[in-house]
Parts: structure tokens; C-alpha cells; sequence
């Protein structure tokens, strides 16, 4: 009864630990012809909801919380390739 209290109670622990705290991500804006990203964890995510951080210039840094998406529109017309881990949409910007 013991071990099992406590294999739950460790369970329970781990699985708070690793949720998702809203504490948000920092990240780096860029900007180019091909649309706005945020730099972060390596790579360059597609913001689709670009008006949400245009007040912040290129190069800035943000905390932000975001959620992936699994694609949205291109912005125009554009010749340069930008490589990009994935599209998101920035929920909060603190």
C-alpha cells in the first residue's frame, strides 16, 4: 500500500513538472520578404499571425507563448527560400 502511494505520488509529480507553464519562450523576430518568423530552439517558425508582434522590430527579443499550426498563407511574393521548423500563432507576447 505504501510503494504504491508513493509510485503514484511520483507519477503525479512528474507529470506536473513537465506540463506547459505559460511561461512563454524567448525568442528573436526576423523578418524578411518571405514573412515574419520567431527564432527559437534552433530554427525559424513562420508567424501566421504576424500583426500580433508587428510593433516589435526586426532583431527584437520576446517572450512569447505561441501554439503550431499546420500552415498558413504566404504574405506575397517573394524569390528568397527561408528555411522554417514549422508555422505558429503567437497567443501572448509579454
Amino acid at each position: 500500500m505504501k510503494k504504491a502511494f508513493l509510485f503514484t505520488l511520483v507519477t503525479t509529480l512528474i507529470t506536473l513538472s513537465s506540463c506547459n507553464k505559460e511561461s512563454g519562450t524567448n525568442a528573436i523576430v526576423v523578418r524578411d520578404c518571405t514573412g515574419t518568423y520567431l527564432e527559437m530552439d534552433g530554427g525559424d517558425y513562420h508567424v501566421c499571425n504576424f500583426d500580433k508582434i508587428a510593433n516589435y522590430s526586426d532583431g527584437a527579443t520576446l517572450n512569447v507563448t505561441y501554439k503550431s499550426v499546420s500552415e498558413c498563407g504566404l504574405a506575397g511574393t517573394c524569390l528568397l527560400y527561408h528555411p522554417k521548423k514549422g508555422d505558429i500563432e503567437v497567443t501572448d507576447v509579454k
